[in-house]
């Protein structure tokens, strides 16, 4: 079929669904005509703005046959003017023609396009894989992506040249030896990371090497140099800048030949010591001898391998637990008794004020029980439960940390002087049991009081309820191996109303947030609670604190990189950025997420009406769905001499890659090996967040360690298919991670099923605040290609209070701005104390090993 014959055939279909409202129309009224027709006009224009043109053509096309049926109409003449009031002028009318003539032309250039790719595509599959090719106006191109030292020094060495060289090492490593060229210029390795911007990096690079940053923007080649690169490897300092130059630098208008110096400054100085500033500079002790990719062989030696059930004994998990409770360690290590005392005083103190405040939140909560009129007493009932849920839990967190002091005190076996300190101990002790028996004391005579209250009144409290979920695909690919747990139930949540309007617009007007005006700290604007939406809420807040997405968003760098061939057509993305703008605008109070509700209960309704849902389970599919709208960035296909996890990437992603991906996914290494031939095999799967178990052992407290060992230790399988010795044999399965992403998401798996129902664990998880260390959990492979980012600092967190039956969502989380914590509980927001940020409502951690030179001076 030709081009023209199949443009003719596209619009021809798109025809005959506008026709379909003629036999609609007859015999209407023109008041629902009107009607209409005002909204196909509406919808039009945002289908336009979203450059759906399809459907502008559609509903414009509707708009002008109801137009024209109406000045058929036997009424027309005498409500002539109501038509014009209500649906425009004449010079609306032809601007509605022109919109429609314009969707028409680029549905005529979309399917030209299309066929002009498919063409394109033919030519592509005829070309040898054995190394990459570009085409040029249906010309086949080999691509050159790196440069060796003789070539440099030849293009270096002529009068004239036009070549820059952009050395990506440290800038310590520069200042002490570089390639003698007069056009050289230091971006150093630490501004060389995902989710640096143009603008920021130009803010942090030195005055005096502006002026050949300047040059890249006319000179014909660059070329990269590190220490020992040979190709752009992925998440090099090479491999990130030239991405961002290549995608977001929109001051260069023709982009430049980048290339890669081939054994960067190593060889260099080997082959051309002459043309060095300092021939004699030694290599970074770090970087020295790195050992080259192993192959597929992880685990020579089986014994190497940690297993995770070698201290189960009779079915019951036992831990060593010298190394469990971190606390106790760095209390014996680092503090006196007399400091020790000092601690557990502030505690005490801390404790007898929240006992105070939970006596009259419990007061308040039964007065408003007993005498609630309207939803406002409901909306304050609900609040107050939530305060008491939280101070209970941190009531229950300062008992566990007075239980460790007092276990550490016992330890040093020292005679505890009646001091001024242990005397104030002991008042403080005896002051908080009198006050707990109060508050005992009170809570029974209110629950009386509410029963007696109550014996023929219905109640008419909202529960908040927690449903169970369904595992979903990601899921089951993120958690840890079977764990002999009883199969789970399986809800049908098809059935759930959905409550939402789908509202598919680009741009964003202020008021359509519904904000509550008040001059704030940028990125301290609270969300409106739409109605049990505080797991989503929480979320946000968690992604808005995330800098390197929340500037991508607000500098608009995601507008060329949209998707709009995939499901969403990028509507997600643009609302997601339309509401950080607004939590960063620093004007607003509180603002209401409506919109973004709404267009994610379009992707799945179990989002989109009023029951409370699983924060976690929100995270996976709007991160999922965010890397859908941004998947767009090509990527080589050639999977020849790459390893294999590489491979298993490439085609995971299909050669097309987003900001996203690069941001929060990594890959899981699952290696099995055969326990009599020692055979290996590996699978790899990729993560958007780590879901970690909590181990069943009945303490109340764990080391977060422990639930990465429960995780990444091997474990014994049985009847795996040897594919050398022929039969099913007796195996070791140990996962390993093989990629880090920039921005690490652990989810506490804290929700379980027994069988009959689900439950919390509500123990408590310690985990750092600052440099957590993932080396020990990398692939043996990984660990010699010496990660940088393998140390992460915590920036958020997503608490959730209360039981599986009836819960409420948090966050805190680290402004960037202000380098403090702050709790954002829906429209509140207040600061936080460090201390307070790891607590036993933990239930999703986010980490970055992203540098601070990625903050936002100005957001």
């Amino acid at each position: 079929m030709s081009n023209s014959n199949t443009e003719g055939s596209k619009i021809d279909e798109l025809n005959k669904s506008i026709d379909t409202v003629k036999n609609i129309l007859r015999g209407k009224q023109m008041e629902p005509m009107i009607q209409s027709a005002s909204k196909l006009a509406l919808e039009g224009k945002s289908a336009y703005m979203l450059k759906n043109y399809e459907k502008a053509y559609i509903l414009y096309g509707r708009y002008m046959n109801i137009l024209t049926q109406l000045q058929k109409h036997k009424d027309y003449q005498k409500n002539k003017d109501i038509v014009k009031l209500k649906l425009g002028s004449n010079h609306e009318q032809n601007r509605i023609m022109d919109m429609l003539a314009s969707c028409k032309e680029k549905i005529l250039q979309e399917e030209k396009s299309k066929a002009s790719e498919q063409q394109m595509q033919i030519i592509k599959d005829i070309v040898p894989e054995i190394k990459e090719y570009e085409i040029n106006n249906g010309e086949i191109q080999k691509i050159r992506d790196s440069i060796d030292c003789i070539s440099l020094f030849s293009m270096i060495s002529k009068e004239g040249s036009k070549c820059l060289i952009i050395d990506c090492r440290p800038e310590n490593d520069f200042l002490l030896s570089k390639i003698d060229f007069q056009f050289i210029v230091n971006i150093p390795e630490d501004l060389c990371v995902i989710g640096m911007s143009i603008t920021k990096l130009q803010e942090k690079i030195p005055n005096n090497s502006k002026v050949f940053w300047e040059m890249r923007k006319n000179r014909p080649i660059i070329v990269f140099v590190d220490w020992f690169s040979i190709t752009f490897s992925r998440n090099t300092p090479p491999w990130h800048l030239r991405n961002l130059i290549n995608e977001y630098d929109q001051e260069i208008e023709k982009k430049p030949e980048m290339l890669l110096l081939e054994g960067g400054y190593e060889r260099w100085i080997d082959t051309y010591p002459m043309k060095c500033t300092d021939p004699k500079v030694l290599v970074p002790r770090s970087l020295e001898n790195v050992t080259p990719h192993l192959g597929e062989i992880e685990y020579p030696n089986i014994e190497d391998i940690i297993m995770k059930d070698s201290s189960i004994q009779n079915g019951i998990l036992s831990i060593d637990r010298s190394t469990k409770n971190n606390a106790i360690m760095s209390y014996e290590k680092n503090l006196s008794t007399s400091e020790l005392l000092e601690k557990k005083e502030k505690l005490l103190n801390k404790s007898l004020h929240n006992e105070s405040q939970l006596m009259k939140l419990e007061h308040d909560y039964n007065e408003v029980s007993l005498n609630k009129e309207n939803e406002e007493d409901v909306s304050k009932q609900v609040q107050l439960r939530h305060k008491i849920w939280e101070l209970d839990t941190q009531q229950k967190d300062i008992e566990l940390e007075q239980v460790n002091i007092d276990k550490v005190l016992k330890k040093k076996d020292t005679i505890l002087d009646f001091n001024t300190n242990m005397s104030k101990v002991e008042d403080l002790e005896q002051q908080l049991a009198k006050q707990k028996a109060e508050r005992e004391l009170n809570k029974k005579r209110q629950q009386e009081a509410l029963r007696i209250a109550r014996e023929n009144i219905k109640p008419t409290d909202i529960d908040y309820k927690a449903p169970a979920k369904a595992p979903r695909k990601s899921e089951l690919i993120l958690s840890p191996r079977n764990l002999n747990q009883n199969a789970l139930p399986h809800f049908d949540r098809a059935s759930k109303p959905v409550h939402h309007q789908v509202i598919p617009q680009t741009f964003y007007d202020k008021q359509d947030f519904s904000p509550v005006y008040q001059k704030v700290e940028r990125g301290l604007t609270g969300l409106k609670n739409l109605g049990n939406s505080c797991y989503m809420n929480s979320i946000i807040q968690c992604l808005s604190h995330t800098m390197s997405l929340t500037q991508f968003l607000l500098e608009n760098n995601y507008e060329k990189q949209i998707n709009r061939s995939n499901q969403t057509k990028g509507h997600i993305v643009k609302t997601l950025a339309a509401v950080i703008k607004m939590l960063w605008s620093g004007e607003c109070k509180y603002i209401s997420s409506k919109f973004l509700k709404s267009v994610v209960g379009e992707q799945d309704n179990l989002f989109g009406g009023m029951d409370q849902q699983d924060s976690h389970e929100f995270l996976v599919m709007l991160i999922d769905w965010l890397q859908s709208d941004l998947q767009s960035i090509s990527m080589s296909s050639n999977l020849e001499n790459l390893p294999a996890s590489e491979k298993a990437w490439v085609e995971y992603t299909k050669a097309k890659e987003s900001f996203i991906l690069r941001l929060f996914y990594g890959q899981i290494k699952s290696t099995v090996k055969c326990m009599r031939c020692s055979e290996e095999s590996a699978t790899f799967d990729t993560f958007s967040n780590l879901s970690l178990e909590l181990p069943m052992y009945n303490v109340d407290r764990y080391d977060i360690t422990e639930c990465f060992n429960l995780y990444f230790h091997g474990e014994r399988i049985s009847g795996w298919n040897c594919p050398k010795c022929k039969e099913p044999r007796d195996a070791i399965k140990k996962l390993d991670i093989s990629k880090l992403p920039p921005v690490l998401i652990i989810h506490l798996k804290r929700f379980y099923g027994d069988g009959y129902s689900f439950r919390k664990k509500q123990a408590y998880v310690d985990f750092p605040l600052t440099d957590l260390n993932m080396y020990q959990y990398l692939s043996p492979t990984e660990k010699h290609h010496k990660s940088n980012n393998i140390r992460y600092n915590l920036y958020a967190v997503s608490n959730h209070y209360g039981t599986m039956e009836s819960g409420h969502y948090t966050a805190f989380c680290r402004n960037a701005k202000q380098k403090r914590w702050y709790k954002f509980d829906d429209q509140y927001v207040s600061p936080l104390d460090k201390s307070d940020v790891v607590s036993s409502a933990a239930y999703i951690l986010f980490y970055t090993s992203l540098p601070d030179t990625l903050y936002m001076s100005n957001p």
